[in-house]
């Protein structure tokens, strides 16, 4: 599970929160937020010959300029999840993407692409865990 507090400024062509990988397209995972006028976030596989959109959330969740907002993404071999403000906007069950291992090439709001816009955001209080949060949990790290 990662957590993080962000606060967008403007949006641009796929700024990301984070960016996990060996390079590009090279087993990223990318938290990001799409590009220019929609400014929703969503998350990314990269492995060189596929890519995989593995959530975006609806129009509906489309971020706001200087608000700050709290996510949490959480993954595992079977189960993806996103709580946004500390409620679950997306699950998916039974299917999963990503593949376990070290990548080296890991940013907080910078792409492993080039052409990515840099991020113009705020981000505070980024947390990595070695485990799937429970809703509770989440709550708990939220209100820390």
């Amino acid at each position: 599970t990662i957590t993080v507090w962000f606060k967008i400024y403007e949006c641009g062509h796929f700024p990301r929160l984070v960016d996990f990988g060996n390079g590009e397209a090279v087993d990223n995972i990318a938290i990001a937020y799409s590009s220019h006028k929609d400014c929703v976030l969503e998350t990314y596989l990269f492995n060189f010959t596929i890519f995989s959109f593995i959530f975006r959330l609806p129009e509906k969740y489309k971020f706001e300029f200087n608000k700050w907002y709290y996510l949490a993404f959480s993954a595992s071999s079977s189960y993806q999840a996103i709580y946004l403000n500390g409620l679950k906007v997306l699950e998916q069950k039974n299917q999963s993407y990503f593949q376990s291992g070290l990548r080296n090439a890991s940013f907080i709001g910078k792409s492993n692409w080039n052409h990515d816009s840099q991020t113009n955001a705020d981000i505070d209080d980024l947390r990595i865990y070695e485990k799937i949060l429970n809703h509770e949990e989440i709550l708990d790290d939220m209100n820390m």
